[in-house]
């Protein structure tokens, strides 16, 4: 069944990709990302307007975006998953200086999403570990 659902939605996805930003503007639950990227082919189109979740004045979507970013890293091995990687990464350097109120929900929704992104980067493993030495 989960199969069949996949694929009914990498048809949506293939058939007009505006559906796939409209689906991950309003988001789901994240839980559902390892399912979604595993069994979703298209999802890859995501990559092409993570940015805009990432810039989202709503955290929740800020937050998926970045567990989005993650799940992609993972999966695909393209230049442009490098880029959303770095893009990120600066977010969550942008974060670190936030009121308490602000960035604490953000880093405890998005810190375990940093090892996917910082395994795409592989280089930059130090801005990583910097990311991650933030105190809050």
């Amino acid at each position: 069944m989960r199969s069949l659902v996949c694929e009914f939605v990498h048809q949506q996805f293939i058939a007009d990709p505006a559906v796939a930003r409209l689906v991950h503007h309003q988001g789901y639950d994240s839980r559902l990302l390892p399912v979604v990227v595993r069994g979703i082919p298209s999802l890859h189109v995501c990559l092409d307007f993570l940015r805009e979740l990432l810039l989202d004045p709503d955290q929740r979507t800020q937050i998926f975006a970045v567990r989005l970013a993650a799940a992609l890293a993972g999966q695909y091995r393209l230049p442009k998953t490098l880029e959303i990687a770095r893009a990120v990464l600066g977010q969550m350097h942008e974060m670190a200086t936030a009121l308490a109120p602000v960035r604490e929900p953000y880093f405890r929704g998005t810190l375990p999403s940093l090892t996917p992104v910082g395994r795409r980067l592989g280089h930059s493993r130090m801005a990583v570990a910097a990311a991650a030495a933030v105190q809050w």
